[in-house]
C-alpha cells in the first residue's frame, strides 16, 4: 500500500500538470474541485475543469478521501447511484481514481467503458481507507463514455476522487486561428432582466458575433460583465457565427445547445447601468455600457426581453442602436437579431466631461465609444507629455490620461485633437479644443451666486437658474446641490467644469435657453429643479455637505410694478456682489432683450453713471436694404435700473407718424429701433423727422430728449 500511495501521488503531481493543458491533449483529471455538487444526495451535471461534462445520480459533494483531503464525490447506497462521463470522442485506454469505504457497510460497485465492466470495487470493513483504481482498457472503443455505479442497494456509501482519464487516440488539434481584433468579435445582444418569461429560459446571457473573415477561438477571448472577469472554453467561431454566453444551469432549459457557451459562474448581469466587454490580452475588442433606459417602452423594460443591436457594424455602442428584441419569445440568443438593420454612425463624437482626478491623471468621458489608437493623438497645451492612456473599467467611451509631468492648479489646460482623429465610422470631432483645469474642492459662501431666476415661466416653458462663479476659482457643478428647503436636487449628475466669471444656467429645458442664447462661453445644464412658485419661493445653493454658499427668497413683488404680465419674465441680480437675499438688488429682465438673459450679463446690470445716454447710430437713414443704415436705432445708456421709455417719432410740424415705445422696460443699456415706416407698414417719405425719447422713473419723467433723423430714399 505505501509503494502505491507514492506513486498515485506522483501520478496525482503529473496529471495536475496535465489539467492545465486542458482537454484538447491526451487525458483529463476529474479532482471535483469545480463541481458546485450540494451536500444532499441529487442528481445533475457539471463541467469539469478540463471541459468534460459529468453527470451524476443520486450522490452528493463536499465529501473527501484520507488520502488527500481534497473536495470529493459520494455516491449513495441505492442501486442507481452512478458518476459517468458525457462521450469522450477519442476512447479511454487508461482510467484511475481514489475510492473509499465512507460508513459501515462494505462497498461494492462497477466499473464500466461503455456498457463492458471493466472492474467490480469492493470493501471488507475498510471504512476512511483510500484505495486507489487503475486499469488497462483493452480494444479501447472510440465515442467511450465511464460510468461508476452501485451494484445493489445494499452497497455501501462510495467516495471518489481523482478521476485520470488517458485518451486512446491522440486528438487533432486544429490549426492556430488568428486572434481576434477590435471590433472583430461584437456584443450584439444582451439578457439583463429575464424575469417575468416571456419566451425564453429565465436566465441572463451576453450574445457576441464574429463580423470577421476567418475564424477566431474563443479561448482567446475573456468576457467581462462589471468587474468579473470570465474565461471562455475553447469554441471555434466561425464567421458571422453568433454564440451566447449563459448559466451552465441554463442547459437543461435549452434544446439546441450548439449556440451556447456555458459557463459554471455566470456573474450577474444588473438591471442599471452595466459594463460588458470583451478583452484579448487586455485590449478590448468590444464594449457596451447598457442601459435599462434604451429599451423601446416601460413594458419591456419590466423584464423578459433582451436589449438587441441595431446595426452590428456600428461601434458608436450609443442608446440610438440598442433597443428591445421584437421577436415573440423576447430574444434571438444565437441568431441575427430581430431588430437588425442598417443603422451607420453618422453623428459626430464629442467629448463630455474632462476631469483632473489629482496632478497627473486626467478622466475624458466621450460621446461614444472611441478608438484608444486616435486618443494617442491628442496632445495637451501648455506642452504637457502624455505617459499612457487606459480605459476606465472597460469602458469604450471612459479613459484615464496619465502625464508625465504635473498639472499645475488655478491653470487654464487645452486638450487638443487633430482633425485626423475620428470614430470607428471615420466622422470627425465636433469640436477640436476643449478646456479643463484643477477644481477647486472648497466652496466658500458667495464664491457662487444666484444671479438670475425665472419662476414663472410662459405657457410651456421652463424655469430656470442662473449661478455665477464670483471668484477665480474653477470648480465641479456635480458637487453644487439646489434646493428650496424641503427638497434637493443635484446641479449636474456628471462632472461639469464651471470656470472663473462664466454663468451656467440649470433648467429641465436648458436645451432650449442654450438653442436660443447668443452668448458664447454659457454653461447649460439639463437638471431638475426644485419647485419654484410662482408667488415667491426660495432657493439655496448647498454644497456636497449641506454648506449654504448662497440663498435667495424671492417674491413676484420685486419686479417692476409697470409690468402689467410677469408671465416669463425673469429677475435678474443689478450686480453680483450685492446680497441676493434683499429685493432691492433684484430687478426685471428687460423688454428688448425678450425679459430674460440666461447665460448672457443682466440686462439690468448696474452701471455707476446714472446720466442716460440717449444718442442715434446714425443721422442719416437709408432704407434701401442694402444692409448698412437700413434702420434708426435708438442707444440708451446709463439708464438706471428700471427705467421705463416712451418714444415716438414725429413730422418736423409736430405730426406724431409712429410711436416706437410706450412705457417700456428698459435694461441699463438698450436700444429701440425704427424700420422707417408709419403704422399701416409703408416707408415714410424722405426728409428730416423729429425722435422723442421719454425716460420715466417710478412713474415720473426724469429725462427727455429730441433728435433729428434724416431719411434719405433713391
Amino acid at each position: 500500500m505505501p509503494q502505491i500511495y507514492v506513486f498515485m501521488k506522483k501520478l496525482s503531481v503529473l496529471t495536475t500538470f496535465f489539467c492545465i493543458t486542458v482537454f484538447s491533449y491526451a487525458q483529463v483529471l476529474e479532482q471535483f474541485t469545480e463541481s458546485g455538487i450540494g451536500n444532499a444526495y441529487s442528481t445533475g451535471f457539471f463541467v469539469g475543469c478540463d471541459g468534460l461534462k459529468w453527470n451524476y445520480v443520486k450522490a452528493r459533494g463536499n465529501q473527501q478521501t484520507s488520502a488527500n483531503g481534497d473536495k470529493a464525490i459520494s455516491l449513495n447506497k441505492a442501486a442507481d447511484a452512478c458518476i459517468f462521463s458525457d462521450t469522450i470522442a477519442n476512447g479511454i485506454k487508461f482510467v484511475s481514481f481514489q475510492y473509499e469505504q465512507e460508513l459501515t457497510a462494505n462497498c461494492n460497485a462497477s466499473v464500466f467503458v461503455n456498457d463492458s465492466c471493466v472492474a467490480i470495487l469492493t470493501t471488507e470493513g475498510d471504512v476512511d481507507v483510500t484505495n486507489y483504481f487503475s486499469a488497462q482498457i483493452a480494444n479501447a472503443p472510440e465515442n467511450a463514455v465511464l460510468r461508476i455505479q452501485q451494484n445493489a442497494s445494499s452497497s455501501g456509501q462510495l467516495t471518489i476522487d481523482d478521476i485520470y482519464i488517458e485518451f486512446a487516440k491522440a486528438p487533432i488539434i486544429p490549426p492556430s486561428l488568428p486572434k481576434p481584433t477590435v471590433n472583430q468579435v461584437v456584443i450584439t445582444e444582451v439578457m439583463a432582466n429575464p424575469s417575468p418569461k416571456v419566451g425564453l429560459p429565465e436566465f441572463e446571457y451576453v450574445e457576441f458575433c464574429n463580423l470577421g473573415d476567418s475564424a477566431v477561438q474563443c479561448a482567446d477571448i475573456q468576457l467581462v460583465i462589471g468587474n468579473t472577469i470570465c474565461e471562455l472554453p475553447k469554441r471555434i467561431l466561425q464567421p458571422m457565427e453568433y454564440v451566447c454566453v449563459i448559466s451552465e444551469k441554463a442547459r437543461p432549459s435549452i434544446s439546441d445547445t450548439s449556440r451556447y457557451i456555458f459557463l459554471q459562474k455566470m456573474p450577474t448581469i444588473t438591471n442599471a447601468r452595466q459594463t460588458i466587454a470583451l478583452l484579448h490580452n487586455q485590449t478590448i475588442i468590444s464594449s457596451v455600457t447598457v442601459c435599462n433606459d434604451w429599451h423601446s417602452d416601460a413594458f419591456k423594460a419590466d423584464g423578459g426581453w433582451s436589449l438587441e443591436k441595431i446595426d452590428i457594424e456600428n461601434f458608436s455602442e450609443t442608446a440610438e442602436n440598442w433597443t428591445s428584441a421584437r421577436n415573440t419569445l423576447g430574444g434571438t440568443p444565437g441568431y441575427e437579431n430581430s431588430v437588425a438593420r442598417s443603422n451607420p454612425d453618422r453623428t459626430s463624437p464629442t467629448i463630455l466631461s474632462i476631469q483632473l482626478l489629482h496632478d497627473t491623471l486626467i478622466e475624458i468621458h466621450f460621446s461614444e465609444r472611441i478608438d484608444i489608437e486616435q486618443i494617442r493623438n491628442f496632445s495637451i497645451a501648455p506642452k504637457v507629455e502624455i505617459d499612457t492612456i487606459t480605459f476606465v473599467e472597460n469602458m469604450g467611451e471612459n479613459v484615464h490620461i496619465a502625464t508625465r509631468s504635473i498639472l499645475l492648479p488655478k491653470t487654464e489646460y487645452l486638450l487638443q485633437i487633430p482633425d485626423s482623429c475620428t470614430d470607428f465610422s471615420q466622422n470627425q470631432f465636433t469640436e477640436n479644443q476643449y478646456v479643463f483645469a484643477a477644481t477647486d474642492s472648497i466652496l466658500t459662501r458667495k464664491s457662487i451666486c444666484v444671479n438670475e431666476i425665472l419662476f414663472n415661466p410662459k405657457s410651456g416653458g421652463s424655469d430656470f437658474v442662473e449661478l455665477y462663479n464670483n471668484s477665480n476659482s474653477y470648480f465641479d457643478l456635480s458637487q453644487l446641490y439646489l434646493s428650496n428647503g424641503q427638497s434637493f436636487e443635484k446641479v449636474s449628475e456628471s462632472f461639469r467644469l464651471f470656470p472663473p466669471h462664466t454663468y451656467a444656467v440649470v433648467s429641465p429645458d436648458a436645451g432650449s435657453y442654450q438653442f436660443d442664447s447668443q452668448c458664447d462661453n454659457a454653461i447649460f445644464v439639463q437638471a431638475s429643479l426644485p419647485s419654484l412658485p410662482d408667488d415667491e419661493g426660495t432657493i439655496l445653493v448647498l454644497n456636497r455637505w449641506e454648506g449654504v454658499i448662497d440663498s435667495v427668497s424671492y417674491s413676484k413683488h420685486w419686479h417692476s410694478s409697470y409690468l402689467t404680465d410677469i408671465e416669463g419674465v425673469s429677475l435678474e441680480k443689478i450686480k453680483v456682489s450685492l446680497p441676493s437675499e434683499i429685493g432691492s438688488s433684484w430687478c426685471s429682465a428687460a423688454a428688448s432683450v425678450g425679459y430674460s438673459t440666461p447665460g448672457c450679463e443682466n440686462s439690468q446690470a448696474l452701471n455707476l453713471q446714472q446720466t442716460p445716454k440717449i444718442v442715434l447710430e446714425s443721422e442719416v437713414v437709408t432704407p434701401n436694404s442694402d444692409g448698412q443704415d437700413d434702420e434708426m436705432i435708438i442707444h440708451i445708456g446709463n439708464s438706471e435700473r428700471g427705467m421705463q421709455c416712451s418714444a415716438t417719432i414725429c413730422a418736423p410740424s409736430g405730426r406724431q407718424i409712429v410711436q416706437l415705445a410706450n412705457n417700456q422696460l428698459l435694461g441699463t443699456n438698450d436700444f429701440i429701433r425704427w424700420n422707417c415706416t408709419e403704422n399701416n407698414g409703408r416707408l415714410v417719405p424722405a426728409g428730416i423727422y423729429i425722435v422723442q425719447v421719454e425716460l420715466l422713473s417710478e412713474g415720473k419723467k426724469v429725462f427727455r430728449k429730441k433728435l433729428a433723423c434724416t431719411i434719405l430714399r433713391e
